[in-house]
């Protein structure tokens, strides 16, 4: 809403919330009635309420919630009673109850925040609460060596920057040293793979010597997250690769937003690469893509060595596609076509099957403004799913162009089947490519199709 709605609003909210506290007798309906009235501007209002979730939790201090919440309800009060000191205070004891559930500290920081400005103070104190950031890392080819300087460098760079959650691959020995420091400093590790592990190890990572192997084993055998964004039984592509790299950006700032923290990105530079491009994929390929994006870099410079690459380059009949199913009766297939630009960007031929267009785009951005345009034009009814994918391109003018084939066509059809009208669910993968080309859009996770995470927009 406009500034000069959101007051009714907030108030209109707040009555909601108090009568579901009403109902309940439930601090949660409480806190959150007391703190929609100061945003309201209703102070007195919202100082009543206030005092009255804190005498719920003198009564009941071990009502059925988490002792995180219990005490970060009580903290939330003492602020909006003007009691900073004291809410300070308690907000570091809930924190100290669950140091890690940063998943619960990030709203409850995000509604501080938002109180703290209403009440006219600065939120400068609250950021000794916020999470650990995220990194996507990655690392040049030519970076062989092992060095105690290089490793010293990157382990000062992850505890200066308070990282927390590490996204990237082990396509180099750079890589490998990354993901050693994280684990070691006790980051959360998410790995990204073009192929299956075995496949992976098989197609490259074996080839920088049995040492290098042992390593890349050893750190899949410490119980970190992998996940494989190509089909399981493919091999190793330079598309596969560059999806990877993509979805590994793309889900350090997903976890950034939904931890209301930061994303970073550290490469590791062989001397002399900074002016190098790269082909897709790579550290230089993934350097520029993040920069273009205007989030902040962390650059380690390091030796030079023979370059060392995991992935084979050049064409191999796989493309990387995203691909949009728009579930609408026939009858409006018209519509649809004129609600896409001539730039729009379609990738192959539109595709009609189970009562669902699919399209074919080269990006996630390209599918993105598509969709928009498309809810824009055909109404709050219409369902949209997405997924973004390696699929196999058979170039055949006999049927009018490129026949794609693989999950990166097929899943979204799948997602659709789940779709409420008006809603525009899309995979992980998806969503994380679209992060790695932008910040800011946060979608929401909404369940699992097969083990693939499905999020809303």
């Amino acid at each position: 809403a406009e500034p000069a709605a959101r007051p009714a609003l907030f108030a209109k909210a707040a009555e909601a919330y108090a009568a579901a506290g009403a109902l309940s007798g439930a601090t949660f309906h409480l806190i959150n009635a007391a703190s929609l009235w100061r945003l309201a501007g209703d102070a007195p209002a919202s100082e009543a309420m206030a005092r009255r979730v804190m005498a719920s939790l003198d009564a009941d201090p071990n009502e059925p919630e988490t002792p995180y919440w219990n005490v970060a309800t009580r903290a939330e009060a003492l602020l909006l009673l003007g009691r900073f000191d004291e809410a300070q205070k308690t907000l570091a004891e809930a924190v100290a109850t669950a140091p890690r559930a940063y998943e619960d500290h990030a709203p409850t920081l995000r509604q501080f925040r938002l109180l703290t400005e209403a009440l006219g103070r600065d939120a400068g104190w609250l950021a000794a609460f916020a999470p650990p950031r995220s990194l996507h890392f990655t690392g040049d080819a030519a970076v062989t060596a092992d060095d105690a300087a290089l490793r010293a460098a990157v382990r000062t760079r992850l505890a200066e920057e308070k990282i927390g959650f590490g996204f990237g691959g082990l396509a180099t020995p750079a890589d490998l040293v990354v993901a050693e420091e994280l684990l070691a400093g006790g980051a959360e590790l998410d790995l990204v793979l073009p192929a299956d592990p075995e496949v992976f190890r098989a197609a490259g990572v074996g080839l920088l010597g049995e040492a290098w192997a042992a390593r890349y084993d050893a750190l899949l055998a410490a119980g970190v997250e992998v996940r494989v964004v190509g089909e399981p039984a493919a091999p190793v592509t330079a598309a596969g690769a560059q999806l990877a790299a993509e979805v590994a950006m793309g889900l350090a700032e997903l976890r950034a937003g939904a931890l209301q923290t930061e994303a970073l990105q550290l490469v590791i530079q062989a001397d002399g690469a900074a002016d190098r491009a790269g082909t897709a994929g790579d550290a230089g390929w993934a350097r520029r893509r993040w920069a273009g994006s205007g989030r902040r870099q962390l650059v380690v410079p390091a030796a030079a060595g023979a370059s060392s690459p995991v992935v084979p380059p050049g064409a191999d009949g796989r493309r990387l596609v995203a691909s949009l199913a728009v579930g609408v009766a026939p009858e409006i297939v018209d519509r649809v076509g004129a609600a896409l630009s001539p730039d729009a960007g379609l990738a192959a031929p539109a595709a009609w099957a189970v009562g669902s267009l699919l399209l074919i785009f080269a990006t996630p951005e390209a599918a993105e403004r598509s969709a928009r345009a498309l809810r824009t034009a055909l109404g709050a009814s219409v369902r949209l799913a997405a997924h973004y994918g390696v699929a196999n391109v058979t170039e055949t003018a006999s049927l009018g162009g490129p026949v794609l084939a693989g999950l990166a066509v097929d899943l979204p059809r799948a997602i659709l089947d789940g779709v409420p009208p008006g809603a525009w669910h899309v995979s992980e993968i998806f969503a994380a490519g679209l992060a790695a080309a932008r910040a800011g859009d946060r979608p929401i996770p909404v369940g699992e199709l097969a083990g693939t995470p499905i999020l809303a927009f």
